[in-house]
């Protein structure tokens, strides 16, 4: 789940969308038509014939911002202009103005360097003409045409130094690439504490923040920023800070360094900020803008580093932009040599090329190709949010890095053609269709090294549907139409890693087919952009035969190699091989194969292969009348995930949210479907049996195979869920090697012909990976420490320091209350404690309150420590499960009052009583496993009383979802916690 955002103005627009986007019409029906409007696609490159006018083009040897045109290639006396000038000359040229031209018009670029200095912009005035008669820009011969948004700076360096320090000619910019090897560039990082490859961890959110130094009282909203007088959530724009980066924060703030930038990773995001406010006392840092979501919401392992500020420079492959000193400063690797010479690109084009028609009064840019050129070097700047008053206070993203704009980008354009061009080097996506944009084709090209994304097809906007969302579906002229096939598009996400491969967002009849999209720090394919059951305008989109390769990358988590979202009729994604999506553990939220997000409807996903996933071969959030069959889902945690029954307008759905029929299930656990469970999902526990709620998705005939099992292992197929389901010894997937589409043996299966190409052996830019930025390793992350500091009491609250609170909603008394079922206060020593309170109430509801907190463990050795002290009348459970349903759970402690004492119950065993009102402190420890034997130690009153060779509640039990405090006294009574402490053998 991203936003599970239900738009205000869904219900008043669900008839009219129903009638009005069905898949952007016929461009044939546009206002202010024209004979050459039709849908017919972009016509191939043309042969070149005599009646084309024909330009040779060179770079000035003494100036490669100067264009040399020639009406022969070796005529003595060229015309000289500016490059950035090229679409004007287009425009004026008497091929262009006469009507009656014949041929193309076919401008041939000699092999070179060509550098901009403001990028091309290409009016409707600069067109082809129709299918024989266009614009065509290509390269002469078999050198590279490199068209580079750059200036190229030099210096030497010298060793006793260890640095260089050269002026930056005064350009702003904030990527930066390195030549320290002749031919080889590298992207520079950006000087950053920790360096690459380390995190500072956020302890928590900062649930309120001190009025003043001198006034211990605390507010739970304040303004994100001095540009808004909105109050938003303390947790949006502060946490605790992990103390090894407390003075570097305090330094920032009290030298109001408004260069430095704060980097939060979330789940599926990243976003910078500037740090405002620094409390000492309660470690605490705030910052603007705020975030979209409270920090801290998505599971623990929430990571963040510090960018841009002189402090950092301290590793080989760092620079730093001295923007008052006018200098520029990097570190060289160890093995540059004294003496050397240095050269840097500093990009200072954003948009190397925009395509820019005004369709309202018929003027499009069409008919113009781009064959064999190769544009480098774009900037990337993180977009203003005005609508949000964060103008030029830093960058929050909601999903994808939607609002990241492109190194070429088209608005009212149609009949477009790239070939076997090339966008690398950029901040920020490679291509972007925009606005209006219709019948464009981008094949055999190859974008990497990119700052954000590859593709993007759609306009970027809010998830909410609004009037421009209405005037779309009335307008059979929304973008859509576009062609991607045999690209190759690879190491994504270096400065904005929630970025994906393609992104189609409110666009119909797209198709996607034939290319390899690889090394991602986020989903490689996305598709959709609507967070409900209600229509929308992605229809008909085809994603076939691609190859994902390597995806994530263990950058961010709730991703999918082939995600989608929203009612989609005629979408099929169908003989795609899926091959390593990896997720960042953590967080919540996992990876999938093809990933179903909220809404998804009537989609079909068919022949598709899926090797390795952290979590579902296949994934629904929720939707309905989705088909999913004769798919191959190998080496995943589960085959399917099955989430909440569709919900369009408030309405739950009658209709059949999933059909999985004649699927091959090769999972590497014996929970082959994984089944959320709360009063709204599909499916809840009955004893140890799923009860399914209507309607009821169709599971059948699909086989599971043992082949990812450990050796040995019995195959458990529950037939409860899956009708006429059985085991295969034969079904296989031979994994061939990394870049080449996986063997499938004993089924009948062929995707990957077309998808393979060359791909195996044709080699890859030598560049290196966004991950470098991004991933880290599980053993990494610390223990997490639930801190309850003196200076954020009293906060009662439903979500105090990672603890999702359950109670009756009667039981949520006056914030005043200190009876309100959790609280941070001080207890009557003055010690800060985290108090659970208990009350009378309804037998019916005798569980509640109830606290969890989610760890998301699905290996090594666990321990959970906490010092407690027990009230009169307790009766408290501490459970670990799998799920938030208890179906399966494994390690139990109950703690039961019994006279002046409370018993310590592990699996009914007697540990030891720590009389009322005395700290003990307990621990808890055990494999995450199946069949595990866990322990548990108990220390009070000076001695220490264990329990080991524990069985789980459910023999079965193998993943640490949530763990529990559940309170069953229905009695006043209080338990308070001093600590609690959550280590794992896998993470630390």
């Amino acid at each position: 789940m991203k936003h599970g955002i239900r738009s205000a103005l869904g219900a008043c627009l669900a008839t009219f969308l129903l009638t009005a986007c069905g898949g952007g019409g016929d461009a044939s029906t546009s206002i202010n038509d024209d004979s050459t409007n039709s849908r017919a696609a972009p016509a191939a490159i043309a042969p070149e014939t005599s009646d084309d006018v024909v330009l040779w083009v060179a770079p000035s040897m003494w100036d490669a911002t100067r264009l040399l045109i020639r009406t022969s290639r070796y005529s003595w006396f060229p015309t000289t202009i500016n490059l950035d000038d090229l679409p004007t000359y287009v425009a004026n040229h008497s091929w262009t103005k006469s009507a009656g031209a014949s041929g193309s018009l076919r401008i041939k670029f000699e092999d070179g360097v060509y550098r901009m200095q403001q990028g091309w912009v290409w009016p409707a005035t600069a067109s082809g003409k129709d299918a024989s008669r266009q614009v065509v820009l290509e390269k002469a011969a078999s050198g590279d045409v490199l068209i580079m948004g750059s200036r190229q700076l030099a210096a030497t360096y010298r060793t006793a130094n260890r640095k260089v320090a050269l002026s930056s000619e005064g350009l702003q910019f904030d990527q930066l690439w390195v030549e320290e090897v002749a031919g080889q560039p590298t992207r520079a990082i950006r000087a950053r504490t920790p360096n690459a490859g380390s995190f500072f961890w956020v302890k928590g959110p900062a649930l309120g923040w001190p009025t003043s130094p001198s006034d211990p009282t605390v507010v739970a909203r304040m303004k994100d920023a001095p540009t808004t007088d909105e109050l938003i959530e303390v947790s949006k724009q502060a946490f605790q800070a992990d103390p090894n980066s407390l003075a570097l924060l305090s330094q920032i703030v009290q030298q109001t360094d408004t260069d430095a930038v704060l980097q939060l990773m979330d789940s599926w995001q990243t976003t910078k900020h500037r740090m405002t406010e620094f409390d000492q006392d309660g470690q605490r840092v705030r910052f603007s803008p705020a975030t979209y979501w409270p920090v801290g919401q998505h599971g623990h392992g929430q990571r963040y580093f510090i960018e841009n500020t002189l402090s950092a420079l301290d590793a080989s492959g760092e620079w730093f932009l001295q923007r008052n000193g006018n200098t520029l400063h990097y570190i060289p690797s160890a093995s540059v040599r004294d003496q050397a010479k240095l050269r840097f690109e500093v990009p200072v084009v954003s948009k190397l090329l925009v395509m820019e028609g005004n369709a309202a009064n018929n003027q499009w840019v069409q008919y113009v190709q781009f064959k064999g050129l190769k544009f480098r070097y774009a900037k990337g700047e993180a977009p203003n949010h005005a609508q949000r008053n964060h103008v030029n206070y830093g960058y929050v993203d909601t999903q994808a890095d939607v609002y990241v704009g492109a190194a070429i980008e088209l608005n009212h354009a149609r009949h477009i053609e790239f070939s076997n061009i090339e966008v690398s080097r950029t901040g920020g996506y490679a291509l972007w269709m925009n606005d209006r944009v219709r019948d464009v084709r981008v094949e055999g090209s190859e974008m990497y090294d990119l700052g954000a994304g590859g593709v993007k097809v759609g306009k970027a906007r809010s998830p909410f549907v609004d009037s421009h969302d209405i005037e779309d579906a009335a307008n059979p002229l929304t973008t859509g139409a576009i062609t991607l096939t045999g690209n190759r598009i690879y190491r994504t996400g270096h400065d904005y890693p929630g970025a994906v491969g393609v992104w189609i967002g409110r666009s119909s009849g797209n198709t996607v087919t034939d290319n390899l999209i690889r090394d991602t720090t986020y989903t490689g394919i996305s598709v959709g952009w609507r967070w409900d059951t209600a229509n929308s305008l992605a229809h008909g989109n085809q994603i076939r035969n691609n190859f994902l390769y390597n995806i994530g990358q263990g950058a961010l988590s709730d991703m999918g190699g082939v995600y989608l979202l929203g009612r989609a009729p005629g979408t099929v994604v169908s003989g795609n091989v899926i091959k390593e999506v990896r997720s960042y553990e953590g967080y919540t939220g996992g990876s999938n194969g093809i990933y179903a997000d909220e809404g998804s409807s009537e989609l079909l996903v068919t022949g598709n292969i899926v090797l390795g996933t952290d979590s579902s071969g296949f994934s629904l959030h929720y939707g309905e009348e989705n088909r999913v069959e004769d798919n191959v889902f190998a080496n995943t945690r589960y085959s399917f995930g099955i989430g909440k029954r569709a919900i369009g307008n408030e309405i739950v759905s009658s209709a059949v949210p999933l059909r999985l029929t004649s699927n091959s299930l090769l999972p590497n656990r014996n929970d082959f479907v994984a089944l959320s469970n709360d009063g709204t999902l599909m499916a809840r526990p009955h004893g140890e049996v799923p009860y399914w709620l209507d309607p009821v998705p169709v599971m059948a005939s699909n086989t599971v195979s043992a082949q990812y099992l450990p050796s040995g292992t019995a195959l458990q197929i529950p037939t409860s869920l899956c009708t006429g389901c059985s085991a295969s010894a034969s079904l296989a997937v031979t994994d061939t090697g990394p870049l080449r589409v996986p063997s499938v043996t004993g089924k009948v299966l062929n995707p990957g012909v077309n998808v393979a190409r060359s791909w195996d052996t044709a080699s890859l830019a030598n560049v290196v990976s966004a991950s470098r930025m991004w991933s880290t390793s599980l053993a990494a992350i610390p223990p997490r420490i639930m801190d309850f500091r003196a200076s954020q009491w009293p906060l009662p609250t439903e979500q105090v320091q990672g603890w999702q609170v359950i109670s009756d909603s009667n039981f949520l008394l006056d914030s005043n209350d200190q009876n309100k079922p959790l609280t941070i206060r001080q207890s009557a020593d003055g010690t800060p404690v985290l108090a659970l309170v208990d009350t009378p109430r309804a037998e019916q509801r005798s569980y509640e309150p109830y606290i969890q907190s989610w760890m998301k463990h699905g290996s090594g050795t666990t321990t959970i420590e906490f010092e407690a002290r027990f009230g009169p009348d307790t009766n408290l459970t501490h459970e670990w499960r799998a799920d938030d349903s208890g179906a399966v759970s494994g390690p139990v402690v109950r703690f039961v009052s019994n006279g002046a004492a409370v018993d310590v119950l592990a699996n009914d065993i007697r540990v030891t009583s720590v009389p009322h009102g005395q700290w003990a402190k307990v621990a808890i420890t055990s494999p995450i496993m199946a069949g595990a034997r866990w322990s548990v130690t108990v220390t009070h009153s000076g001695q220490t009383f264990t329990q080991g060779n524990l069985t789980p509640r459910n023999s079965n039990w193998s993943y640490l979802g949530p763990f529990l405090f559940i309170t069953y006294s229905n009695t006043y009574t209080t338990t308070e916690f001093k600590s609690v402490l959550v280590t794992n053998s896998a993470w630390h």
